[in-house]
């Protein structure tokens, strides 16, 4: 798992504009037949990637605008082993105003 924030303009402490970024790849070996199929690579295992990235933008009130984009991937989707199908992709906006 990575999570980042970048700051283009401002700090951690000061409002302005960040690039977000989050990746996650998760590895995992589940016991049963039903789970796989023949196109499940490395023994049997199952894996997935989460990728998000965005920009955010804070006010001098801390509340903070966010627009993101996501993926997500089960590598083991589709008929191939070398070339996953069936991404799922999407975009999320947000404000976070707290109280």
């Amino acid at each position: 798992m990575w999570s980042n924030k970048f700051h283009f303009i401002g700090s951690e402490t000061e409002p302005g504009l960040s690039f977000l970024t989050d990746l996650n790849f998760y590895f995992a070996k589940k016991n049963g037949v039903k789970v796989f199929n023949s196109h499940d690579g490395l023994g049997g295992t199952k894996r997935e990637i989460y990728l998000s990235y965005g920009l955010q933008y804070t006010t001098e009130s801390k509340t903070a605008y966010t627009i993101r984009t996501y993926g997500f991937n089960n590598l083991n989707r589709g008929a191939s082993t070398m070339a996953p199908s069936g991404f799922k992709d999407g975009l999320s906006i947000g404000i976070v105003k707290p109280f």
